[in-house]
Order: C-alpha cells, then sequence, then structure tokens
C-alpha cells in the first residue's frame, strides 16, 4: 500500500507541468505534456516544460492589453 501511494506521488509530481498546463487552459498545454512526458525524465526537460506551463500565450497577453484599453 506504501508503495502504490508512493508512485502516485512521483506521478503528480512528475506531471505537475502538464497540470499546472491543463488546470489553465493553455493554448499549448498538448506540447507541454509532450515535453513533459518524454523529456521530463532530464530534469532540464521538465523544468522546461514548468516554465513553458506558467508562461502566458501571446493571444492572452493581447486580449489583457486590449481589456485595458477599453477600461
Amino acid at each position: 500500500m506504501e508503495t502504490f501511494l508512493v508512485i502516485i506521488v512521483f506521478t503528480a509530481l512528475y506531471l505537475t507541468p502538464t497540470i499546472i498546463a491543463y488546470s489553465r487552459n493553455h493554448t499549448n498545454a498538448t506540447g507541454v505534456m509532450l515535453v513533459n512526458i518524454f523529456l521530463g525524465w532530464s530534469g532540464l526537460g521538465w523544468l522546461a516544460a514548468l516554465i513553458w506551463s506558467v508562461q502566458i500565450a501571446k493571444s492572452e497577453k493581447i486580449r489583457e492589453i486590449k481589456v485595458e484599453i477599453k477600461k
């Protein structure tokens, strides 16, 4: 039972960039997921996926600027 819990925790930690990207409705969530799954094992790939998952897409920046201009 303890082994199963450890596996679940490590899987959740490993997939954190993917979880963040999908929860934020990131425009490139699928890309983040692919980088996370295939390159995340290297550490550098995981970090790249994490950074990518928290970045705001250009389309979201433009939308925010338009909203600010209208105010």
